[in-house]
């Protein structure tokens, strides 16, 4: 019996992590990272306890934190890690066009990245940030969309 209640438990934790996350995220973007505060203290709560310190969520945390610089850093090496994961798969596949999402993915990081750059006021990251994921983009024959390119073109990288 008390290993179905652990199993029970597990998923009902699981379930109010993703539920919580949901929250956090549309309150993030929607409302703002001050208004999801809260929010973003709940799940620092959570995640530290369950020993997700990695998590690229830390980013949006951070940012509602007020803390620009550590949401950078996280998103800097969350980016990092990707951009290096992703490079040792695509050295066993000869198929560029299978990593098609995981390059959308990495373009909405290196979005937001640059825009927490803008935030700090530190165009020129924003701009470095921008080009590599033009970078990206071209080398995995991934199109930017509009939001992407949008800032690209407003960062003045449009010409690359």
């Amino acid at each position: 019996m008390s290993g179905m209640k652990g199993d029970g438990s597990g998923a009902a934790e699981w379930r109010r992590e993703a539920e919580l996350r949901k929250q956090f995220a549309r309150c993030f973007h929607d409302v703002g990272p001050a208004a999801a505060l809260p929010l973003a203290e709940e799940l620092a709560e959570l995640l530290t306890e369950k020993g997700h310190l990695s998590s690229v969520v830390w980013c949006d945390i951070w940012e509602a934190r007020g803390r620009l610089d550590k949401a950078v850093e996280i998103g800097r090496d969350n980016i990092d890690g990707c951009v290096a994961e992703l490079a040792d798969r695509a050295a066993r596949v000869s198929d560029a066009s299978a990593f098609r999402e995981d390059v959308e993915d990495l373009l909405d990081s290196y979005y937001f990245q640059a825009k927490r750059y803008l935030a700090m006021g530190v165009p020129g990251a924003a701009r470095a940030t921008m080009a590599e994921a033009h970078d990206l983009a071209s080398q995995y024959h991934v199109p930017f969309d509009e939001t992407l390119q949008g800032l690209f073109n407003e960062l003045g990288e449009g010409q690359l």
